[in-house]
This record gives C-alpha cells, structure tokens and sequence, in this order.
C-alpha cells in the first residue's frame, strides 16, 4: 500500500494523520502500526478510502494522476458500476412488481 499517497491526499483535505484515525476509530500511534505492520484490513482501506473521496485501489496503482487531481472514486470502471447499479434497480423493480402481483392474489383468494 502507498503511504505516500495517503499523506498527498490528506494534505489536499487539510487533514492529519491524526484526523484520518480518529475517523476510522484508531490512535496515531495504532494507524502508524497498522503501516508499519501491514495489517491494513479490507475495512479499514475501504473507510480510508471514502473519508479521502478515492478508490480503494488508487492506493496500489501507480498511475499518471497528479496529487492536485485525485482519480475519480471509480476510476476507469465508473461505467461498469453505473451499469451494475441500473441492473440492480430494474432487478428491484420486477421483484416488486411480483411481489405486489402476489399479495394481490393472495387478497383475492383471501376474500373469495
């Protein structure tokens, strides 16, 4: 993971080290450990990741993006998210519809 990149983008957010851990429910000194120890877990990344406005990944990839430019949240992906995102609300939307067929038929055997 690059540390690195995280203090960049701290400093773009005029946050501390010690703001990032209090964030995400750690001391200075426990997020320093983490670091040194490398046992950064999927959660916190993800937490770090959201309070710093980027994706998770931009803390592995080496890419071109200038530190006064942070990557979009999802990178070159976004669309594919969107995607994911529209199958899911019309997935919702036929299982509602279903489900409001079947409580109406289930009134009608109810009544009759």
């Amino acid at each position: 993971m690059n540390y690195s990149k995280i203090k960049l983008y701290l400093s773009q957010k005029n946050m501390t080290i010690k703001d990032l851990a209090t964030e995400i429910d750690m001391t200075e000194a426990g997020f320093y450990a983490m670091f040194k120890n490398q046992t950064l877990s999927v959660k916190k990344m993800e937490m770090i990741a959201e309070i710093l406005g980027i994706s998770p990944c931009e803390f592995f990839e080496n890419n071109a993006h200038h530190v006064s430019e942070p990557a979009p949240i999802y990178g070159p992906n976004q669309h594919l998210s969107e995607k994911i995102i529209e199958t899911q609300n019309k997935v919702i939307d036929l299982l509602t519809r279903e489900l409001d067929r079947c409580r109406e038929e289930l009134k009608k055997n109810d009544a009759g």
